[in-house]
C-alpha cells in the first residue's frame, strides 16, 4: 500500500469513496442530517484495516431564507426541500433540561432560605442574646466590683479608725 488508493466511508446509509494512502489525506465529505442531535457510527476501509469512529454533535441551524431562495433559483433544491420543520424533539428536550435545572435551583434557593430562617430563629436569637447579656452584664458586675471593693475598703478603714479612737480613750 505504498501509492494512493481510494478508501471507502460508511456513515450508516451513505458511502463515499475518498482519496488514502499510508501516509493519510484530508477529505471533506458532506452529510445531511434530519435532526438536531447527532449520534452516527462511520467506517473507513483503505486497504485490509477498517476503522470505526463516530459523529456525535448537536447542530445549530444556519438557514436563511436568503440562502433558500438562492438554493431554489440556481436549481440546486427545490421549493419542497427548503420547507423544514423544526427538530421539535431537540427543542423539547433541551427545555426539559433547561426547566430542570431551574426547578432544581429554585428548590437549593427555598432550601436555603429555610435552613437560614431556623437557623437564625433558634440559634441564631439564643446566640445574640447570650451575647447581648454577655457584653451587658460585663460593665455591671464590673461596676459591682468596683463598690463593693470601695465599700469593703471603706468598711475596714472604718473599722482600724474605730480601734484607735477606743485605744486612745483606754490610755
Amino acid at each position: 500500500m505504498g501509492e494512493d488508493t481510494m478508501a471507502t466511508v460508511q456513515c450508516d446509509e451513505q458511502y463515499f469513496a475518498v482519496p488514502c494512502n499510508r501516509h493519510g489525506t484530508t477529505s471533506t465529505l458532506l452529510l445531511r442530517f434530519t435532526t438536531a442531535r447527532v449520534r452516527q457510527t462511520c467506517e473507513v476501509s483503505c486497504g485490509l484495516t477498517p476503522t470505526t469512529f463516530e459523529l456525535t454533535g448537536i447542530l445549530k441551524w444556519t438557514r436563511t431564507i436568503h440562502g433558500s431562495a438562492l438554493r431554489v433559483i440556481n436549481g440546486e433544491s427545490s421549493l419542497y426541500d427548503e420547507i423544514v420543520f423544526p427538530d421539535f424533539f431537540h427543542i423539547v428536550d433541551v427545555m426539559l433540561s433547561w426547566y430542570k435545572t431551574i426547578l432544581i435551583a429554585v428548590v437549593c434557593i427555598i432550601v436555603a432560605l429555610l435552613l437560614g430562617y431556623t437557623i437564625l430563629w433558634t440559634w441564631g436569637l439564643h446566640f445574640l442574646s447570650t451575647t447581648l447579656r454577655t457584653i451587658c452584664t460585663i460593665p455591671v458586675r464590673l461596676a459591682s466590683a468596683v463598690i463593693r471593693i470601695a465599700k469593703e475598703t471603706l468598711s475596714a478603714t472604718r473599722h482600724r479608725s474605730r480601734r484607735r479612737q477606743s485605744q486612745k480613750k483606754k490610755l
